[in-house]
C-alpha cells in the first residue's frame, strides 16, 4: 500500500512541484536590462586566455573585440536571436561555436575552449555528475559522433562501436541479430545503457544494439569502467550514453537521405529542426530493409526520434525527447549447425520518453531533474517443428536438422545430426514485456573556484513479465556524492560515493575515484611534443539480478504457495548483486603540436558473485546447507561464479594536410579468466568421444579458460581524406580467435557434435570503404563496401556472417547548414 500510495500519488505531485517551483522560480528572477551574451575563453585546462571574439549572425561578422586579462567579454544591446562566436588565440586552434540562442532582456552566458593544435576536446557526460572537457577527465572514454558515423555510411551504431578500443561486439547472424557489447572484458549485461539519460536496458542490465539504427543520433559516448555511484545497479563493466541532437537556426534545416544496395537492402531517412522563439524542435523517420542471406533472414527496422526543447525564464532549460523502434527479424538460427533454416521470427517494440529540467539558480548552483519512461516488449512465435522428427525413447519426438560437418575455427571437425527443435506445443510462442519509470534528481554546487560538489538521488520502478509466469516488480532507490577538484593547475580529481537500495538484492555501498595529472601542460614544446597526461581510476559496481535469476533463487523457489517466507530452518536470503571492482592507470602523449595524440592503458577488472544456476546436489559446495538444498526441486540461481580480466589498450590519432588527413587506430590485449563455477559444466564437462582428452563446456566455460566470445586480441585501423567535395574513408577490423562452443546436443542428446571451447571461432579481418562527393551545395552523393574482401567468418555459434555488401545513395540538405 505504501508503494502504490508514494508512485501513484506522491511520485506525480513531487515532479510537479519540481517543474513549477522551478519555472516560478526562474521567471520571478530580475530581468536584466538589455539583451547580452557573456563569452568566457578558456584553455583546455580551464585556464583563462585573453583572446580577440567575433559575434556572426546569419553568417555575417557584425562584432568584433576582445576580451579582458580574465577572458571576459560582454556584447550588451544585442537583436534577440542565434548567434555564433569565432574565437581566435595566437598558438590555439580557431574556434567556432554552434548557435547560441539569445532571448529578449537577458544575458546568455558560453564557455569557449581553445585547443593547442587541431585535435577536438569533447565534453563527456559519463565521467562525471556534470559535463566536463575530455582533457581534464582521467577515466577511459570514447565519443562517437554523427559526423563519424555518417562518413562511413554507417545504418547501425553498432558498425561505429567496432571503432572503440576496448569494446568487442558480438552479433548473432546478419543485419538485426542480437547484438552484444562486451567492454574490457565483462559481459554483455554488465553495461548501464542510456538514451537521453533515461535508462534503456531490460531488467537485469541486457540491452540489444542490434536494433539501433544512427537516424536521430547525434553521439554515441562509451566509458570503459564501473560508475555505479552515479548510474547505480547495471553500471558494472561500462556505460553507453545515446543522444538526439537539438534544433539549432531559425530557418529549419531539412535532411533526407535514400540509399539502396545489395541483399534487397533499402535504407531512407528524414530529419527536420529548426528553433521557434524560445522553442526548439528535432525529428526523424527512418526506415531499414534487408532480406540478408538465405531463406526466413527478412529484417525490417521504423524508428522515430524526437526532441523538443523551452527555454522558461533566464536560466531553465525544459528538454523532452521521444524515440520509437519497432523491428520485424525472421530468425534462420544456427543454419552452420543446422543445415536448414528454422520458421522463427521475432517482433520487438521499443519505447524511450524523457523530460529533463535544468535550472541555473546561482552562477554557483545548478540544479537537474530527469523523469524517464522506458517500454520493451519482444513477441517471439515459431508457427511449427522444423526438421526431421525422432522419438528413441517413446517420449514423444525432437526435430534433426541435416546430416552436416561441424569445423571450427581450431581445427576440430565433427559430423552428425543435432536437434533443431525440441518437441512441445506449437506454434510456440514466447512474449516478455519490461516497463521502468525513473526519476533522478541532481544539484551542482561550485564551493570554490576550483572545487565543486554534487548530490542526487534516483528512483525506479521496474515490472517485467517473461514468459508465462515469470514476472518482477522492484522499487529502487539511489543516493550519490561526489567531489570534484583542481589542485595546482595541473592534477585534477573525481571522487565520489554512491548507495544502493535495491527491493530485491538490499543495499549495496560503490565508492570511485578518478585522477588526472599533466606532467607536461598543453602548449609547443621541442621535437613536436605537446602535453602528457597520466590518469588513474579505481571503483566498484554493482548489477541486479535479471527476471529468470530472481525467480529461481533460493528465496523464491522456497516460498508457499501463498508467497510466505520458508519456514524451515536456518535463514534463507533473497539473491545478492553481481560486483565488480576496476582499476586502470593510463599515459596520453600529444604529438605533432597537438595534431596528434597516443594513448595507453593497463585495466584489471575483477567480477565476482556473478549469478549461476546450480544443481541441488552441488548447492551445499556453496555454502547452502544441506536442509535447504534438499528443499529445492531441480537446482537454484546462486551467486557462486567469478572471473577477471585484465589487458592494455593502445590507441591514438593523428591529422594531417590540414586536418584534411586523419589516421587513428588502437589494439586491445585482453586476458580474462575464469576464476570459479558451480555450473554443471564447470563440475563435469561434457567429452566427445572423437576427442577423449579434451573436456569440454557444452552452455558454460571451464574454470581457468577464456570467458565465451571475449578475444585476446582486437583492433582497428582508420584512414579519412577530404577534399573540396570529396571523401574517402577506409576502415579495417581485426577480431583474434574466442571460446565458444556449439552448444548442440546430438539426436541421443550426447555430446558428439560438441568441439572443444578453444579458438572454436576462428579471427577475423574486415575492410570497409565509403566514398562521398557533394554533387551539388545541397545534394552529396555516397558509396559504400563493407567487407570489401567478402570474407566469411563465424560471428557466433552456427550463425555465419554476410559477405560483402554494397550500397550507395544520395542525402539532400535543405536549410540552415546546407552545403557545408
Amino acid at each position: 500500500m505504501l508503494r502504490c500510495i508514494v508512485f501513484h500519488c506522491i511520485y506525480p505531485l513531487f515532479l510537479s512541484f519540481l517543474f513549477v517551483a522551478t519555472a516560478i522560480g526562474q521567471e520571478s528572477q530580475p530581468e536584466t536590462e538589455a539583451t547580452s551574451l557573456q563569452v568566457v575563453v578558456v584553455d583546455q585546462l580551464n585556464h583563462r586566455l585573453p583572446a580577440e571574439v567575433s559575434l556572426v549572425t546569419e553568417g555575417k561578422e557584425i562584432l568584433v573585440a576582445a576580451t579582458n586579462e580574465y577572458g571576459e567579454i560582454v556584447f550588451n544591446d544585442l537583436e534577440p536571436g542565434g548567434y555564433q562566436v569565432m574565437v581566435e588565440v595566437d598558438q590555439f586552434h580557431p574556434f567556432t561555436s554552434k548557435r547560441i540562442a539569445v532571448s529578449a532582456s537577458r544575458q546568455a552566458r558560453v564557455e569557449v575552449r581553445m585547443t593547442i593544435g587541431s585535435l577536438r576536446d569533447v565534453v563527456v557526460v559519463t565521467a562525471s555528475a556534470k559535463e566536463l572537457p575530455e582533457a581534464v577527465v582521467g577515466v577511459p572514454v570514447t565519443v562517437i559522433d554523427q559526423g563519424f558515423m555518417l562518413s562511413r555510411g554507417h545504418n547501425d551504431v553498432l558498425e561505429s562501436l567496432r571503432m572503440v578500443p576496448g569494446v568487442n561486439v558480438s552479433q548473432t547472424g546478419a543485419r538485426g541479430g542480437s547484438t552484444n557489447l562486451f567492454v574490457r572484458g565483462g559481459e554483455a549485461d554488465f553495461n548501464k545503457i542510456f538514451i537521453d539519460g533515461i535508462p534503456a536496458n531490460d531488467i537485469g542490465g541486457a540491452f540489444d544494439f542490434g536494433s539501433l539504427v544512427v537516424g536521430g543520433i547525434e553521439r554515441v559516448e562509451v566509458l570503459r569502467t564501473a560508475n555505479s555511484v552515479l548510474f547505480g545497479s547495471d553500471a558494472l563493466g561500462g556505460v553507453v550514453d545515446i543522444r538526439t541532437p537539438r534544433g539549432q537556426s531559425k530557418v529549419p534545416q531539412l535532411v533526407y537521405s535514400i540509399d539502396a544496395g545489395s541483399l534487397a537492402t533499402f535504407h531512407q531517412d528524414l530529419s527536420i529542426g529548426g528553433v521557434i522563439g524560445a522553442f526548439d524542435y528535432f525529428l526523424d523517420v527512418s526506415q531499414f530493409d534487408t532480406s540478408n542471406e538465405g531463406p526466413n533472414n527478412d529484417y525490417h527496422n521504423d524508428t522515430f526520434a524526437g526532441r523538443f526543447g523551452y527555454r522558461i525564464g533566464e536560466t531553465t532549460d525544459l528538454s523532452a525527447t521521444v524515440r520509437r523502434i519497432d523491428t520485424r527479424l525472421g530468425l534462420p538460427g544456427p543454419t552452420l549447425y543446422s543445415g536448414i533454416a528454422n520458421n522463427g521470427s521475432q517482433e520487438d517494440s521499443l519505447t524511450f520518453f524523457g523530460v529533463t529540467a535544468t535550472s541555473q539558480w546561482h552562477e554557483r548552483v545548478r540544479s537537474t531533474v530527469k523523469v524517464g519512461l522506458t517500454d520493451l516488449a519482444s513477441h517471439f512465435i515459431d508457427s511449427e517443428p522444423t526438421g526431421e522428427a525422432f522419438d528413441p525413447f517413446g517420449f514423444g519426438p525432437n526435430y534433426l536438422g541435416t546430416p552436416v560437418v561441424i569445423r571450427g575455427g581450431n581445427g576440430y571437425e565433427t559430423s552428425g545430426r543435432a536437434i533443431l527443435d525440441y518437441g512441445g506445443i506449437y506454434p510456440s510462442v514466447y512474449d516478455s514485456e519490461t516497463s521502468r519509470r525513473s526519476l533522478h534528481g541532481q544539484v551542482d554546487y561550485r564551493v570554490f573556484q576550483d572545487f565543486e560538489l554534487s548530490q542526487g538521488f534516483r528512483v525506479e520502478r521496474e515490472e517485467g513479465v517473461s514468459g508465462l509466469t515469470t514476472s518482477t516488480k522492484r522499487v529502487n532507490v539511489g543516493w550519490f556524492m561526489e567531489a570534484r577538484s583542481t589542485l595546482f593547475e595541473r592534477l585534477f580529481l573525481i571522487g565520489g560515493v554512491g548507495a544502493e537500495r535495491n527491493e530485491l538484492y538490499g543495499r549495496a555501498v560503490t565508492p570511485r575515484l578518478s585522477a588526472a595529472y599533466y606532467l607536461r601542460s598543453p602548449g609547443r614544446y621541442p621535437f613536436g611534443l605537446s602535453e602528457t597526461k597520466l590518469t588513474f581510476n579505481v571503483g566498484t559496481g554493482v548489477k541486479a539480478p535479471n527476471v529468470f535469476d530472481e525467480q529461481s533463487s533460493l528465496f523464491l523457489l522456497l516460498q508457499n504457495d501463498n508467497g510466505d517466507a520458508w519456514d524451515g530452518k536456518p535463514d534463507v536470503q533473497h539473491i545478492a548483486p553481481e560486483r565488480s571492482s576496476s582499476m586502470d592507470v593510463g599515459l596520453e602523449q600529444g604529438l605533432l603540436s597537438g595534431r596528434g595524440r597516443v594513448r595507453l592503458s593497463f585495466f584489471n577488472n575483477s567480477f565476482s558473485d556473478l549469478i549461476q544456476y546450480v544443481n541441488k546436489m552441488v548447492l551445499p559446495q556453496v555454502g547452502v546447507p544441506v536442509s535447504v538444498a534438499q528443499a529445492v526441486p531441480f537446482g537454484a540461481t546462486v551467486n557462486a561464479a567469478s572471473y577477471r580480466a585484465r589487458g592494455l589498450e593502445m590507441s591514438g590519432e593523428l591529422l594531417l594536410l590540414d586536418s584534411r588527413l586523419r589516421f587513428a587506430g588502437g589494439y586491445t590485449f585482453l586476458n580474462a579468466v575464469v576464476t570459479k563455477s558451480f555450473s554443471s559444466d564447470a563440475l563435469a564437462p561434457a567429452v566427445n568421444p572423437k576427442f577423449p582428452d579434451i573436456q569440454i563446456g557444452q552452455f558454460s566455460p571451464l574454470v581457468g579458460e577464456r570467458p565465451f566470445r571475449r578475444p585476446t586480441h582486437s583492433g582497428n585501423v582508420t584512414m579519412s581524406y577530404a577534399r573540396g567535395p570529396a571523401t574517402l574513408t577506409v576502415d579495417a577490423i581485426f577480431v583474434g580467435d574466442t571460446d565458444d562452443s556449439t552448444f548442440l546436443s546430438d539426436a541421443f542428446f550426447g555430446s558428439s557434435l560438441l568441439l572443444p571451447n578453444k579458438g572454436l571461432n576462428a579471427g577475423f579481418s574486415t575492410l570497409d570503404v565509403s566514398v562521398g562527393y557533394r554533387v551539388f551545395s545541397d545534394v552529396r552523393w555516397y558509396f559504400r563496401v563493407a567487407n570489401v574482401t567478402n570474407a566469411r567468418f563465424q560471428m557466433a555459434a552456427g550463425f555465419p556472417s554476410l559477405g560483402r555488401i554494397i550500397r550507395s545513395g544520395f542525402t539532400l540538405s535543405l536549410g540552415a547548414g546546407s552545403g557545408n
